[in-house]
């Protein structure tokens, strides 16, 4: 197998805590280096207020058949919530590029160093946002 590059949290700026709006700039399968599983990648950008344009740290869902794709589905659900995702998802990946989303982004410390992660993603019609960047953590605005 071929040697991949792994994005690593240095590849993302530490931006606020909060929620912002996103835009799904790529969508992949790929298969992970540890245990060859396959997962879903959803690579993200804020699409508006002070941070617009930076990317984020990519969502990654693995593909388990155990759990019946229970995370997956929760992200495809905010991010096409007029769809139903029942059962075995067969989805295209292309189709999920351009689709947005609010997402909700926490710091965590990653070898000694803060970097930021996506904890959350919400239908973005569920809590709209202006121009005015995201609210604190901690008034979700819901």
């Amino acid at each position: 197998m071929a040697k991949r590059s792994v994005s690593m949290p240095d590849d993302y700026p530490l931006i606020d805590q909060g929620l912002y709006d996103a835009i799904v700039t790529a969508c992949d399968i790929k298969e992970s280096m540890t245990t060859g599983n396959e997962y879903f990648q959803f690579d993200m950008e804020v699409i508006n207020g002070p941070w617009k344009g930076h990317k984020l740290p990519p969502i990654r869902n693995m593909l388990n058949l155990s759990d019946n794709n229970y995370y997956l589905k929760l992200t495809l659900a905010a991010l096409a919530p007029e769809r139903q995702w029942e059962g075995i998802v067969d989805i295209d990946t292309n189709d999920i590029v351009g689709m947005v989303a609010q997402v909700q982004v926490a710091h965590r410390e990653y070898e000694g160093k803060l970097v930021a992660d996506i904890v959350g993603v919400f239908p973005l019609e569920r809590s709209p946002m202006g121009d005015d960047g995201p609210p604190p953590i901690d008034d979700p605005g819901f």
